[in-house]
């Protein structure tokens, strides 16, 4: 049991309180940067409405220029003919025009723009005078009357000042969309910066977020370690990835050099991706492994979808024969539930590894299931071998493993199990139940 003092909770406090005020400045910080890109994008999207309104307005300018010019046309059309379907774009024209006119000038935002169709009312309405003259000449049948007008002095000269004062008008509407679309493109802009500096934030925050998580864990497992290592305890760490088994090495590494223990066999439990740089690391310490061969098999994770997720990095999946090479102290077991408590599968997956460069021999799969399992636990003097003086504790095999292909392995079978030398009896013994609590008369012997 570890004892906590009053210092280490203070210690312990002040890191939460920084922890929480960098978190708390953190998501303030997030909230202003949100509130500026949603202002930015409200921004943009006004500027797009404007932009958008300054088309629609030079469309219509546009459209109200060309209703004008087929009412003109449309109205020659009957004085030659008689015939009134010339007449609809005039009758058109001259209901619609006064409304669109002034819908015109209402969505019009600048002010010369405005009087420009302010002065556009009565050379529409002198054009409409002449257009109904002429139409009511040719009503009359007065034909003579109603061509002279056409091509008198009045008709294609008031076209052209109606022609022109549009075409001022729209000029002066372009230049305000060149405008907006200066405007448009600086707010796409500005916006764009806005989300690369929240993009930018948000990568920061959180790469210093799991930094300052690395160092805050990387301190705390520092600390444990070196606490039980000076208190002279065995240290069974479970790492799982090759980040974790760096951070196990590096604590194990700052506790041996504070307070040096010639035997400590302090263990790395799974140990996963092993390199050979945190191999020869581990070795070098004197770390034990506890391995679970049976995942190298494990249905539950097929190689297919380990090899996917790790890619090359799959080839340090439990490395038996580079641990054993380096002069690791491993041992194996099942790991349950996870996978079933089989050792026979899991001597076998030992000696069928995937990688077929990490498969071990048999004798050394038999060992690192017997005897290393015994040392790592400070056992090797009662268990491990079948040696005078310790417990026969062993089991009666249908083959020898030793003299059988490994791929044949798996075939063996026990057929009888001594405990303590005498047979174990499964039904006089309660079955699975019986065994645990003999097993543990044999770890605490009364």
């Amino acid at each position: 049991m570890f004892m906590v003092t009053h210092e280490e909770v203070n210690v312990f406090l002040k890191n939460n309180n920084k922890v929480v005020a960098l978190i708390a400045g953190a998501f303030l910080m997030a909230v202003l940067i949100v509130m500026a890109l949603f202002w930015s994008f409200s921004q943009v999207k006004q500027a797009a409405e404007v932009r958008q309104h300054t088309y629609v307005t030079i469309k219509s300018a546009n459209d109200l220029l060309s209703d004008l010019i087929s009412a003109e046309t449309g109205q020659r059309g009957y004085l030659l003919t008689g015939n009134k379907s010339f007449l609809e774009p005039y009758l058109s024209v001259r209901d619609s025009i006064k409304p669109d006119l002034e819908k015109l000038r209402q969505s019009t935002l600048n002010i010369v723009a405005q009087k420009q169709l302010v002065a556009l009312i009565p050379l529409i309405d002198a054009k409409l005078a002449y257009l109904s003259q002429n139409i009511e000449l040719r009503r009359n049948n007065k034909m003579a009357a109603a061509l002279a007008n056409v091509s008198g002095v009045h008709g294609k000269p008031l076209m052209d000042t109606i022609r022109k004062e549009i075409s001022a008008f729209i000029k002066t509407e372009e230049v305000l969309l060149g405008q907006r679309e200066a405007e448009f493109q600086y707010m796409i802009f500005r916006m764009l910066i806005v989300m690369t500096i929240v993009s930018l934030f948000t990568l920061l925050v959180s790469l210093a977020f799991i930094y300052s998580m690395y160092r805050h864990t990387q301190q705390q497992v520092n600390d444990f370690v070196k606490a039980a290592n000076r208190s002279g305890l065995q240290i069974a760490v479970h790492v799982i990835g090759d980040a974790a088994i760096e951070q196990a090495l590096t604590a194990f590494e700052l506790a041996l050099n504070d307070f040096p223990c010639k035997d400590h066999r302090h263990i790395m439990i799974h140990a996963d991706l092993m390199n050979p740089v945190t191999i020869e690391k581990a070795a070098k310490l004197g770390i034990c492994i506890a391995l679970q061969t049976p995942f190298l098999h494990w249905q539950q994770e097929p190689m297919e979808y380990l090899q996917y997720i790790l890619g090359d990095r799959i080839k340090n999946l439990i490395p038996l024969k580079s641990m054993l090479a380096a002069g690791l102290v491993i041992a194996s077991g099942s790991d349950a539930p996870c996978t079933l408590p089989d050792p026979i599968a899991s001597i076998y997956a030992a000696c069928n590894h995937p990688n077929s460069q990490e498969s071990i021999p048999v004798l050394d799969a038999l060992r690192i299931h017997t005897s290393t399992c015994a040392r790592l636990s400070f056992d090797e003097n009662k268990r491990g071998t079948l040696t005078d003086g310790k417990l026969a504790d062993f089991v009666v095999l249908d083959q020898n493993p030793l003299k059988i292909p490994v791929q044949k392995l798996n075939s063996v079978k026990v057929e009888a199990l001594y405990l303590k030398g005498e047979k174990y009896d499964g039904q006089k013994n309660r079955g699975s139940a019986g065994l645990f609590f003999d097993a543990l008369k044999n770890v605490y012997p009364s």
